[in-house]
């Protein structure tokens, strides 16, 4: 045994090293969820003797993770009761200038990113922003690259404005350095910020694509769903050829497929099979259009069709999958959906791709938009496991209310900056007037409190300190200084900034700064060139999404709405994470060197 532990001692850089790259091939091909993946990372660890349940420990109490679920518990609070597109139409409505719109937005939207959760801020923005391009007559795809890069960018601009900044800081503090401070973001965000408006306006408006199709078949496109009916006991269907039963003619309707106990039959190929009782078929296109059919001809039963009608009008919810959800890779029938969140799904959307089969058997993902109808009201579990699209469940806060949250909010925050107080510390006291003032109960945060991404931002505290620990660190920043020394401290640092930003467009950036941390901290003992400009570098890099749509979960969810290819994002996304990294590594040159 103890030959064995000598031989896991020697050899535990290379171990570790082959450990991590099967991790972040693993992230990449995303076949298992990323908790999942670092789960079977930190046991591997546990076994092999690199770490002990009282490090694991460690990291679960660890500050900076306590401070990003207070982060996004009130980010959470916020957004679901105050309606963000009602106050930027206060502001924004009278511009007439769609590029003016676009600029003035993107500021708003990235000062607000910068304290509060950017990913529901987006979310809740959307709808506003396709009705301001309806109104202005331009394509919603000049508009909702730049919502969603200018939330990212908003998030650099303080320590709290993404987890990215936080877990960074969580490492920092774990390897016994001194944390970084509230606004060392501040001013290279602010220049980062500047750079983005001014491209946007100059350069990147012109080279957004704007597609041809006219605004009324882009919006039908933005709400085409996955909707599934079943032929009923009393059907006239029952009976008739496919080809007879005028199905196949719908306007704005497109009939896909048809489902007969476990087989399924393509619709152009079966023609002239004849429809019976219990056979399911599956329409594509908007649910206003489908819902028609059953207006007009009475002849299918949707799910949940009692639930459908309150007064001629369709009660419905339209929400989004989170990243890190446990539902992602689940069958709809496998999520006890109905029971868990007393609601039935109707319809399933997921960006461009063509669904097939039963709703029941489909695997559901982070992103699909799902059209959900609830049984009797809106459920705590549903407000809490999606962002709600639609503005349905929102409750009318009156003024006086939300002012005098306002206040308290200022009134802390003046408080933290004359005595000194931890950001821990001040995110609980604002969290402590949310409760007096009745704007959330102790179960709706208790519900922000998820388990998946718990899971990922204390493994990355322990991949980090297992990375640094086991010499691998050391031996690959010693073979990157090897290429980029010769180039001095710009070579140094846009060598580890492209790196870590390679790493972010392909995985998580929580899981790139993880990998990349220890890098940055092995190559400052070995230059002595100062830890805090390294660490902001990666902190920087990390969150440089802007080449692919799978960087963040921002950019995904604005795929299917702006109707987005690939070579979009990186037709646009290249140029400015150049400048973006350009302007980051002339900040730390002038004032670290």
């Amino acid at each position: 045994m103890e030959e064995i532990r000598n031989v896991l001692d020697v050899y535990a850089a290379g171990i570790v090293g082959v450990i991590l790259l099967v991790m972040v091939f693993e992230l990449v091909v995303g076949r298992l969820k990323p908790a999942l993946v670092f789960s079977i990372v930190v046991f591997l660890f546990l076994v092999l003797g690199y770490v002990d349940v009282d490090m694991i420990l460690r990291a679960a109490i660890t500050k900076s993770i306590l401070v990003i679920f207070l982060v996004i518990a009130l980010s959470s609070i916020i957004n679901s009761n105050i309606n963000l597109g009602f106050y930027f139409d206060k502001v924004l409505g009278s511009i007439q200038s769609p590029l003016l719109f676009l600029g003035v937005l993107c500021l708003f939207v990235s000062l607000i990113s910068g304290f509060f959760n950017n990913t529901p801020v987006v979310i809740i923005l959307i709808p506003y922003v396709m009705q301001k391009a309806e109104k202005y007559g331009v394509s919603p795809s000049k508009f909702l690259i730049p919502l969603s890069f200018s939330a990212i960018v908003g998030g650099m601009l303080t320590l709290i404005g993404t987890s990215t900044n936080l877990i960074l800081n969580g490492l920092i503090e774990s390897s016994g350095l001194k944390g970084l401070q509230f606004t060392d973001f501040l001013v290279p965000g602010l220049f980062v910020l500047s750079t983005w408006i001014l491209y946007l306006i100059i350069v990147g408006y012109r080279i957004l694509p704007s597609r041809s199709l006219p605004f009324a078949r882009k919006q039908d496109e933005v709400r085409k769903y996955f909707i599934e009916a079943r032929i009923g006991a009393y059907s006239k269907l029952i009976g008739l050829p496919l080809s007879d039963s005028g199905l196949k003619n719908l306007k704005g309707v497109s009939l896909i497929e048809l489902v007969r106990g476990d087989r399924n039959f393509e619709v152009v190929a079966s023609k002239n099979m004849i429809l019976q009782e219990d056979d399911r078929l599956i329409f594509s296109g908007s649910l206003a259009d489908v819902m028609q059919i059953n207006a007009e001809q009475k002849n299918l039963e949707f799910i949940a069709h009692k639930k459908l009608m309150q007064g001629q009008k369709l009660a419905f919810l339209e929400l989004s999958i989170p990243t890190n959800s446990s539902l992602d890779g689940k069958k709809v029938n496998q999520t006890n959906f109905r029971q868990r969140y007393g609601a039935t799904i109707l319809a399933v959307h997921r960006n461009s791709e063509d669904l097939s089969g039963r709703i029941g058997e489909m695997r559901l993902k982070s992103g699909d938009l799902l059209i959900v109808v609830p049984h009797t009201y809106i459920t705590e579990s549903l407000k809490a496991d999606f962002y709600i699209l639609s503005n349905v469940t929102q409750e009318q806060i009156p003024s006086r209310k939300k002012y005098t949250l306002l206040g308290g909010i200022v009134l802390i925050a003046t408080f933290a900056l004359v005595f000194k107080i931890s950001l821990f510390l001040f995110l609980v006291l604002v969290l402590g007037l949310t409760f007096l003032l009745k704007f959330a109960s102790r179960s709706e945060v208790i519900k922000e409190l998820k388990g998946n991404l718990f899971v990922i931002l204390v493994a990355s505290l322990i991949v980090g300190e297992v990375f640094i620990n086991s010499g691998l660190s050391e031996q690959v920043s010693a073979a990157i200084l090897r290429v980029v020394m010769p180039f001095g401290f710009e070579g140094i640092v846009l060598g580890l900034m492209l790196f870590t930003v390679v790493l972010t467009s392909f995985i998580t950036n929580v899981a790139a700064v993880s990998i990349v941390f220890p890098l940055a901290y092995s190559i400052s003992q070995k230059t002595g060139i100062p830890g805090e400009a390294l660490f902001l570098a990666v902190g920087f890099a990390a969150s440089a999404a802007f080449m692919t749509p799978i960087g963040y979960q921002t950019n995904l969810l604005i795929m299917a709405p702006g109707d987005y290819r690939f070579k979009d994002f990186w037709k646009i996304g290249l140029p400015f994470t150049a400048l973006y990294l350009g302007v980051v590594l002339l900040y730390l040159k002038l004032k670290y060197t």
